[in-house]
């Protein structure tokens, strides 16, 4: 930040860096000048302010070997020190021996009356800065060397404002060309393209760098979620499908007229819509996965009693983990359904579970009247059992075929599950 405003505005206007004059740090508690560099970027204009300490410039002063009685002090446009030999001030004072702010330039020899006496001296102004270079002795210390020192002292302020140059445009060519590079990689974020941190010269930009990698990183694990999400939802529809006009045949052959049939198909229809309320209804306390297991069945329950049963301990799963077991049951419901205990009017379905102290075991059984013809085709509602349910809950699954129905078991570690063991983040989002 800088206190320049109207070098601020200046350089902000422009398309060229700007340097100010003296300002007293607010943090770093000394006297020190600004670059100013204005920037393009996506968003608009942005200025980039890099702070430097005034005494930088107090090791070139002093390095320069002047004769004797010579003195040489560097002011900005307000008349400040900001680096001079000693004896003449330090960095931030005015400069006393006489007003060099009221004389002209010129790289020759100019007489000045000084507090300390006559004087011959040279005043030179930076096109860059518009800083002065004033180097002057009293008229008695100049003698037959004369014009070797005015030579080396010519030479000297030559050399040093094409360092302060050199140094500028250096600076201002380094921000600029670092800045230009997250620039690029905010538009590829936008894009939705991968975005790679690179190291940068100066500190505060290479973090952003970094930032934006990591942002990068974070849409592109969402995407790949929400695509997951949409493949689900795609296939819960068309399962919905499915599932609804099992249930409409199902409801007609227990009805014995047309009121109760809608009923009874009106009851299943608001059962499959409540499926979902369990994770919103106990929170943070966990799901009973007996009651998770009765509501995901009971849209898909025939009409028949006698055909489901459902019984073992009580089991809490906390409510991440309550979202993997209520899709393997919606999956497994699903398929029932369209091929096996809910197809006819003979099925019968068996869900138990029990558990030790590590371990809790759930076995899907379906009976049939029929021959099951086994099979490893591996749809979507498959891969949902094996690959999501094994992978989320570090789960054991596996499929056995039986000469009268199929057999899922389900070995989950306690771990993952309980809600005592494995409480669920506060924002956890709402379950569907």
């Amino acid at each position: 930040m800088t206190n320049d405003i109207a070098s601020s505005e200046r350089a902000f206007a422009g398309v060229e860096p700007v340097v100010t004059d003296l300002v007293f740090g607010a943090v770093s508690r000394q006297w020190v000048y600004n670059i100013l560099l204005p920037v393009d970027l996506a968003e608009g204009r942005k200025l980039i302010a890099l702070n430097q300490p005034a005494n930088n410039f107090a090791g070139a002063l002093s390095a320069n070997s002047l004769p004797r009685g010579w003195n040489t002090a560097l002011l900005d446009n307000e008349g400040r020190i900001i680096a001079a030999t000693p004896g003449v001030g330090e960095a931030g004072e005015e400069f006393a021996p006489f007003n060099a702010m009221a004389r002209a330039f010129s790289p020759g020899w100019q007489h000045l009356d000084t507090k300390q006496g006559a004087a011959l001296g040279v005043i030179q102004r930076s096109v860059t800065t518009g800083w002065r270079l004033v180097a002057r002795a009293p008229v008695s210390s100049i003698s037959q060397p004369l014009l070797i020192a005015v030579l080396m002292l010519i030479a000297g302020g030559i050399v040093l404002l094409g360092l302060i140059s050199a140094a500028l445009l250096w600076g201002s060519k380094r921000i600029g060309s670092s800045v230009r590079g997250p620039a690029r990689d905010a538009r590829r974020l936008g894009a939705g393209e991968p975005v790679v941190a690179k190291p940068y010269p100066v500190s505060e930009i290479a973090e952003v760098s970094e930032a934006l990698e990591q942002a990068s990183e974070v849409r592109r694990a969402a995407e790949r979620e929400v695509r997951f999400l949409l493949r689900e939802l795609a296939h819960r529809s068309k399962n919905q499908m499915t599932v609804i006009a099992a249930m409409a045949k199902q409801t007609a052959r227990g009805a014995t007229d047309l009121p109760s049939y809608v009923q009874a198909f009106e009851r299943r229809i608001l059962g499959l819509a409540r499926s979902t309320d369990l994770l919103l209804t106990h929170g943070t306390a966990g799901v009973l996965l007996g009651e998770l297991i009765e509501h995901h069945i009971e849209p898909f329950r025939p009409v028949a009693s006698g055909r489901v049963h459902i019984a073992g301990p009580a089991v809490r799963l906390n409510g991440r983990a309550a979202q993997t077991p209520g899709m393997a049951v919606h999956e497994l419901a699903t398929n029932a359904v369209k091929y096996g205990a809910f197809l006819d009017d003979e099925g019968h379905l068996s869900v138990t579970r029990q558990k030790d102290d590590e371990r809790l075991e759930l076995v899907w059984r379906e009976t049939l009247m029929r021959a099951l013809e086994a099979s490893e085709r591996s749809g979507f509602g498959t891969t949902v059992l094996k690959s999501m349910v094994g992978r989320a809950l570090d789960a054991d699954v596996e499929r056995i075929y039986h000469t009268d129905g199929l057999e899922w078991r389900f070995a989950i570690p306690l771990l993952g599950i309980d809600p005592a063991l494995a409480p669920a983040p506060a924002d956890e989002p709402d379950s569907e």
